[in-house]
């Protein structure tokens, strides 16, 4: 079990989103007392979430220019 610490370093994000996102309900945790604690399987379905979640991008053609009078 981690820390909201532990975890923020790990995803390498703030602390405070690590919080917003457990008071959100968006990253499970368990609260022991007034300690929150977030187990690897919590951390793992959180990530798997927001890869679902991307959008995907389009890839762009580099666009040729053609017929430019300077």
């Amino acid at each position: 079990m981690h820390s909201p610490s532990q975890v923020a370093d790990m995803l390498n994000v703030s602390l405070s989103l690590i919080y917003k996102l457990v008071n959100q309900g968006v990253l499970q945790c368990y609260r022991i007392g007034s300690a929150i604690r977030i187990t690897d399987e919590q951390i793992q379905e959180f990530l798997a979430e927001k890869k679902s979640d991307a959008p995907k991008t389009k890839r762009r053609r580099n666009q040729r220019l053609r017929d430019i009078e300077l």
